[in-house]
């Protein structure tokens, strides 16, 4: 028998777009920290911030799901995530809710961070 259950979700937003990612893969939600700029990276990636003694890398979240026009302001909410790849932030705009999936589309972190890291570990 297979679960039916509606997938846990942490619900953002980034701009006027809302979507879901895994509860599972959240690690913890963080606001206010600051985000060291790094030079040469990909457009994506907004520096890296120090997440209780871990240098965690900061992703753009509206970069990661393809907002187009230039880059705004960074949101105050960073996302930690568990990955293949270790840890990894999302910036949002807001972090809105969590519970069970509302009919927003669920971004599949590890498929979106594939090109970012294509070593993988």
């Amino acid at each position: 028998m297979t679960d039916s259950a509606p997938a846990r979700i942490l619900l953002c937003r980034v701009g006027a777009q809302k979507f879901g990612l895994q509860l599972d893969a959240v690690k913890e939600v963080c606001t206010d920290l600051p985000v060291v700029r790094m030079p040469g990276v990909a457009v994506v990636v907004e520096g890296v911030a120090n997440v209780r003694g871990t240098v965690v890398t900061v992703l753009s979240g509206a970069a990661l799901i393809g907002q187009e026009g230039p880059p705004g302001p960074r949101g105050d909410w960073l996302v930690v995530l568990r990955s293949r790849n270790g840890r990894v932030a999302l910036a949002v705009d807001e972090v809105e809710d969590f519970g069970a999936s509302t009919g927003v589309p669920i971004l599949d972190i590890e498929a979106l961070l594939r090109p970012l890291f294509p070593g993988g570990r």
